[in-house]
């Protein structure tokens, strides 16, 4: 029986009288990869994107081979370690809505905690799913409130997709998930509560499933504690090629290729790694070069398909930005890692937690005068301890980071229970300096530590030296605390006492201590005022540690006697200063007299303006009493800014005001205007 004599047979009409749209309903959809349905359906929402409108993905062609390795059936985990600004949440948030309409199974997606999650949902998935035509009727609107649209559960015809946080076990463990989307997994926990590695146990999820996706997606963070390096390390390890515009050589773009002159961020241009080409690439090839790249595994295929992407691909990021971050890294070890973690895709290089004594030692050189040629400002310590005072004057440059400079190191070998070491301590606290340009520096501010020996001494002379600003300050240590705390007036003397985190304070000491002076024509203020026909000039290097040679060893021993290691708590890590040795008052107080300087907070640049101007004043008095015009003027001392005593001002008033609330508080209360009860008053 034929075609026509069988439906006749059913009683249905001829197949060939059946019009087109009918057909349509009863055809298959037509199978789309990621990358095809993004470019079809997605719709970037104005609230979540600089670019709102329809998703395009030749915008930031190295996403096409990410985006297709989640419809890839041969592809089972998707690793992707990269930099900020190139798409990757978008990425993210296109393969969500792909299973939504596509293939809709049931979905986890996996943030840090669970505000973290949050925020994702209602900022980026919530405006996807309302703004995307495809995706709009799928899920019931969230206005609506209903038991299908919540912020962390959401149902679609076909699945569901939850959002949760690595931190709480009981939501990675509840039910089936086919396809699981972990993102910034280098900070997720080592172990979720008791139960073990977060992303272990999502996987355990998705077991039953043939057709599981795993995807993993984060910036980097420390090299050795890095979960994405790992996951990369063990994928094919995909590297994006792209053509050079003069010759066609195909590379792979890293910082090695980028070039400036000068420390001039606008001169930056990226080099053809060919020997015979040498093409200068500026921002126009680089992005026309980017849309002609393509991905290329370079290890054994295992299902896990890794992908490393770093700003130099992205359309969104000027070389200029990236060279002017790296600049403004050098010196700063906390400044660095966010750039190599941020801006390279990379994990950081833990270095300068463990110095050596003797290579710092090494380094012990003459100073001209007192105070040398580079420093503006210059901050105190002390450090008090059972039978004695420990005493530090730390030189800071303009530069940023500031170079600094040890001026003294003294031992005032008197018990701080006698009054005549804090005497001793304020003679050199307020003694004059004579810097190496003519100038006369004071002590701007000084950090005294309270906590210990001797704390109501202590408490004594900095509440008697306020007008010096002499701080009081306790040290802490723990992760996520600030490295500056409010000050807190609760001890007896109501002396505000800073609560200061010197893990903070180490770790950025120990990277400046591995700072190597550099050998370069003299910089801003040295030119500056050799310009101006000063005899010194100062080769300026951000971040350098000075030594004066009359330190000994045992100060060295002193400076390194802390490493940072790791220590593990119910499987997770964190980083403690241990000490190697006991002595430790020369690290100690040059930590002081860093929180010192940051107390203050200095406006650098002012002062480096007010030192020129002082200097030229002195230059012009030393020129007319050689002329014999005058007598050579006595010049003040360098004080700071006006800008203090206006700090000064306020806080005085803002005391007044709280012994005013105080007083109110204390005094009686004022009589009411009277009641029905009361009675009344006229």
């Amino acid at each position: 029986m034929n075609a026509s004599l069988y439906d006749a047979a059913l009683g249905l009409p001829p197949t060939w009288s059946i019009p087109p749209d009918v057909w349509a309903v009863w055809k298959p959809p037509t199978r789309l990869s990621v990358s095809e349905w993004a470019d079809a359906h997605r719709y970037l929402s104005a609230e979540s994107s600089a670019e709102p409108g329809r998703w395009r993905t030749d915008r930031a062609a190295y996403l096409r081979g990410i985006l297709d390795a989640f419809s890839d059936p041969l592809v089972e985990t998707v690793v992707v370690q990269a930099s900020a600004q190139v798409g990757k949440t978008e990425a993210l948030n296109n393969v969500v809505g792909f299973f939504i309409d596509q293939d809709p199974a049931p979905m986890q997606v996996v943030y840090p905690d669970l505000k973290m999650a949050e925020a994702w949902s209602k900022d980026r998935l919530a405006p996807m799913l309302r703004d995307s035509p495809t995706l709009r009727g799928k899920v019931a609107d969230a206005k609506s409130k209903s038991a299908e649209n919540r912020i962390l559960h959401k149902r679609f015809p076909g699945g569901h997709i939850t959002v949760s946080g690595s931190n709480a076990p009981a939501s990675l463990a509840s039910r089936p998930i086919r396809v699981v989307l972990c993102d910034e997994v280098d900070r997720f926990p080592l172990s979720a509560g008791t139960e073990g590695d977060p992303i272990a146990l999502v996987r355990k999820r998705a077991t039953t499933f043939w057709n599981r996706k795993v995807g993993l997606l984060s910036t980097p963070t420390v090299r050795g504690r890095s979960r994405i390096e790992v996951a990369y390390l063990e994928s094919d390890r995909r590297v994006y090629r792209v053509p050079c515009p003069e010759c066609g050589t195909r590379q792979v773009l890293r910082w090695a290729q980028v070039r400036f002159e000068n420390r001039d961020p606008d001169s930056a241009v990226y080099l053809c790694e060919s020997e015979a080409c040498g093409a200068r690439w500026h921002d126009g090839d680089r992005i026309r070069a980017v849309r002609f790249g393509t991905w290329h595994a370079t290890a054994p295929s295992k299902g896990i398909a890794g992908f490393h992407i770093n700003e130099l691909l992205s359309p969104w990021v000027q070389l200029r930005e990236i060279v002017d971050g790296h600049l403004k890294a050098l010196g700063h070890r906390e400044r660095r890692r966010a750039w190599v973690n941020l801006s390279l895709g990379e994990t950081f290089q833990d270095e300068g937690v463990d110095l050596d004594a003797n290579a710092l030692a090494a380094r012990r050189e003459t100073y001209a005068a007192e105070v040398p040629a580079g420093v503006v400002l210059l901050t105190a310590a002390v450090d008090v301890q059972g039978d004695r005072l420990e005493l530090k004057v730390l030189g800071h440059s303009a530069s940023d980071p500031p170079e600094t400079w040890v001026i003294r190191h003294q031992v005032i070998p008197i018990s701080p229970g006698d009054p005549a070491a804090w005497r001793a301590a304020l003679d050199v606290l307020t003694r004059e300096w004579e810097h190496e340009l003519g100038v006369k520096l004071r002590i701007a501010a000084t950090a005294v530590d309270t906590h210990g020996h001797h704390t109501q001494e202590a408490y004594r002379f900095c509440k008697a030296n306020r007008h010096r600003r002499v701080y009081a300050i306790r040290g802490t240590s723990g992760v996520g605390k600030p490295p500056i705390g409010r000050p807190s007036r609760s001890n007896i003397l109501r002396v505000p006492l800073y609560t200061v985190n010197v893990d903070v304070y180490k770790e950025r000491l120990f990277s400046r201590l591995g700072v190597a002076p550099r050998e370069e024509p003299a910089a801003d203020l040295a030119a500056a005022l050799e310009a101006e026909g000063a005899a010194a000039a100062h080769v300026s290097t951000p971040g350098l540690v000075h030594f004066r040679d009359e330190l000994d060893e045992e100060y060295f021993e002193q400076l390194t006697a802390e490493r940072l290691e790791p220590r593990y708590s119910r499987g997770e890590a964190t980083y403690v200063w241990r000490k190697v040795r006991t002595r430790n008052e020369a690290l100690d107080l040059f930590v002081y007299c860093l929180v010192a300087f940051d107390i203050l907070r200095p406006d650098l640049r002012a002062i480096e303006r007010r030192f020129k101007r002082r200097i030229a004043e002195s230059e012009a008095a030393r020129h007319a009493a050689s002329r014999g015009d005058s007598a050579e003027p006595e010049l003040e001392p360098l004080e700071l800014d006006q800008v203090d005593e206006q700090r000064a001002a306020a806080r005085r008033a803002r005391e007044r005001h709280e012994k005013a609330v105080e007083a109110a508080i204390r005094g009686r209360r004022k009589p009411g205007r009277g009641s029905y009860v009361r009675g009344w008053r006229r």
